[in-house]
């Protein structure tokens, strides 16, 4: 349902930015929307409302990680709470079912360092050598 209204309210905000002399069309379908989108932002890109294009992508991007996450082909991630990154000490952070490596995502006041501590390294990170 959430997938449904965004689109739609995304569909809306571009249509009145791309076509405002045109009406609303009655029985346009989510799928025919969700098709719209990615066409609509480019034009809409390429005239200069980059900021209802990045609103756009980043609504549909968190709604997709869901989808995956909910569909079972992604886990969610958890922050480690005991460890830091050895680099730059910022957060630590990997799959609930350890399915990927451990990367750094940084503190509040700086971004992160890129370092990944690889599946095969995770026991250095328990018993405190590598982090």
């Amino acid at each position: 349902m959430t997938i449904k209204a965004d689109a739609r309210k995304h569909y809306d905000a571009l249509r009145e930015v791309l076509y405002p002399e045109h009406g609303e069309r009655e029985g346009v379908t989510v799928v025919s929307v969700l098709r719209a989108l990615p066409d609509w932002c480019a034009m809409a890109s390429a005239d200069g409302h980059d900021d209802l294009v990045y609103e756009v992508k980043e609504d549909l991007r968190k709604r997709v990680r869901s989808a995956r996450i909910i569909l079972g082909y992604d886990a969610p991630q958890r922050m480690l709470k005991d460890s830091v990154c050895g680099d730059c000490g910022g957060a630590l952070i990997v799959a609930d079912d350890a399915s990927s490596d451990v990367r750094c995502i940084g503190t509040p006041e700086a971004p992160s360092c890129g370092t990944k501590y690889f599946r095969w390294q995770w026991i250095e990170l328990l018993e405190g050598e590598g982090a």
